[in-house]
């Protein structure tokens, strides 16, 4: 969905993360520019997020605008890198489950959804402070708050999130809360777990197959089911009970 490059802040002297994305839509009026966003989002620190620095939309190609995020860089591999090589421990995905659950919770204590919430938007790293302790941190807050529309759902029909992480209320294009990031999460724990992605083939097949069916879990973990990644919204568990 957009590139990340390596850059200089002159001014700090430090390097950073930018990420630049082209938008699904050739209207910029259907982007949010303003700054109560972008303030809101750039005030979240949490020992779980990627610092958001900076944000906004270049409007230099009035039919092509791009959104740009800085972030603070993490000198890491992200999840869906360290997943290539196969499942994780169950000890270090409790410790990813722990971070992540912390970060989601602290954001959705200030009314921010992430609506994202996949592999390739959690980075990995240590404090280099000789424990084995892997930590996650959730980036890529920032791009659908700066959507105009609060569904997943675009006008044309399209999505905003990763097909083969979106909720179901996503999937059918329904208003968001934190019940959908924690579905998010529990896929992506599973995948951790298991290796395997609980809903893959093409975006429209595997959007539409958690309508129909609930992921396929190992023997043990049937608890998810009813806590995490249940189909219906009002029976999953809040980030700070997972």
């Amino acid at each position: 969905m957009g590139t990340v490059h390596r850059a200089r802040d002159e001014s700090l002297g430090r390097d950073v993360a930018v990420k630049i994305l082209a938008t699904p839509t050739a209207n910029a009026g259907d982007l949010r520019t303003g700054d109560d966003e972008v303030r809101l989002l750039t005030h979240l620190s949490h020992h779980s997020l990627v610092t958001l620095l900076d944000a906004g939309t270049d409007l230099l190609v009035p039919d092509r605008p791009l959104i740009y995020l800085v972030m603070e860089l993490i000198n890491g591999p992200d999840l869906r890198s360290r997943l290539s090589s196969g499942a994780m421990t169950s000890r270090e995905v409790g410790h990813v489950g722990v971070d992540l659950a912390e970060g989601l919770d602290y954001v959705h204590d200030r009314g921010v959804i992430h609506r994202d919430v996949k592999p390739a938007n959690i980075m990995l790293f240590d404090y280099s402070n000789d424990t084995d302790r892997v930590r996650a941190k959730l980036t890529d807050f920032g791009i659908a708050m700066m959507m105009e529309s609060p569904l997943l759902g675009d006008r044309d029909g399209s999505f905003a999130g990763t097909a083969a992480y979106v909720s179901p209320e996503q999937a059918k294009g329904e208003q968001l809360g934190p019940p959908s990031d924690i579905y998010s999460l529990g896929l992506v724990l599973l995948e951790c777990l298991t290796g395997i992605v609980a809903y893959p083939g093409p975006p429209l097949q595997s959007a539409l197959a958690r309508l129909m069916h609930r992921p396929d879990l190992p023997v043990g973990l049937a608890v998810l089911t009813k806590t995490v990644v249940d189909m219906t919204r009002d029976l999953r568990v809040e980030c700070g009970a997972v």
